[in-house]
């Protein structure tokens, strides 16, 4: 039910990799009718909340997730077992090596579930690639997907030390929150700037107000190093989706990366670029 709203967004279904090869390639051993092996290990070896949701946002069927999930009694069992022989330790001591051996029986067969999960996800990935590639697109997400892929390629280029998008002052204020940072962080591990205490200790006990914790003027000027790398995060990364939006609507000429600076580097858009002119020489 929750995945089956859930899935009417197009973002939560872009969250989850709809398209991706992995969510198709569980699609593919979920649609299994009955109780298979691959399809008990998913169900059971996945983690419980998000596997129950993504089935619903995929639209599958409900009674049919639920008869696959009926091997989960093996972990219920030693789990159930396991919080019941801990209980009765308070009684009688002689509990407590069952209690544990069946918390590690519990161990090894949710380990085991899990990664029989990823095997039989991966092999139907290959061994069923047919029925795989049949699952339908989601044309909506698809959308989404390359617009996310375009903006950013075009993010990692306007990011790019040389590009004239990059302006000296965004390329001073990143090298000046690095500095601050690490300044920040060894003046913290060294230099001791807070007033010493631990989880352990009630405030009652500590006997300062809270801002006293700031060893002044040492500790206020970490504090000022946290903020204002965080804050110069907060305005590069406001730039730089400016900046990339500007980059899409109106693309900088080809050419701006000088020579010797990386012979490896190249964006996703001139990729993509270079791959529609080769399909259409052909």
């Amino acid at each position: 039910m929750i995945g089956k709203q859930l899935g009417k967004r197009i973002s939560v279904r872009q969250f989850v990799g709809i398209n991706s090869g992995f969510t198709r390639a569980m699609r593919v051993v979920l649609s299994d009718r009955g109780v298979t092996f691959a399809k008990a290990m998913v169900l059971v070896g996945g983690p419980d909340w998000p596997t129950s949701v993504l089935t619903g946002i995929m639209r599958l069927s409900c009674p049919q997730m639920l008869l696959g999930s009926l091997p989960i009694i093996m972990t219920i069992v030693p789990s159930v077992m396991a919080g019941a022989f801990n209980l009765l330790t308070t009684i009688n001591n002689t509990w407590a090596a069952l209690s544990t051996i069946l918390a590690m029986v519990l161990m090894v067969v949710q380990g085991g579930a899990t990664m029989a999960a990823a095997i039989v996800i991966e092999r139907a990935n290959s061994k069923r690639k047919e029925e795989v590639d049949a699952v339908p697109v989601d044309e909506e997400v698809k959308k989404c997907d390359d617009a996310e892929a375009a903006f950013n390629a075009a993010r990692r280029d306007v990011t790019h030390w040389q590009h004239p998008r990059n302006s000296a002052a965004m390329r001073f204020l990143l090298i000046l929150s690095a500095v601050v940072m690490i300044l920040t962080w060894w003046a913290t591990i060294l230099l001791t700037p807070y007033a010493k205490f631990d989880v352990g200790t009630a405030y009652s006990m500590l006997g300062w107000r809270v801002w006293e914790i700031f060893l002044i003027p040492l500790g206020w000027l970490t504090l000022f190093g946290y903020v204002f790398c965080w804050v110069a995060r907060y305005i590069y990364q406001r730039w730089a989706k400016k900046a990339a939006l500007a980059e899409l609507a109106n693309p900088t000429p080809a050419g701006w990366l000088q020579k010797g600076d990386s012979a490896t580097y190249v964006s996703e858009r001139a990729v993509g670029e270079g791959v529609k002119e080769l399909e259409a020489s052909k």
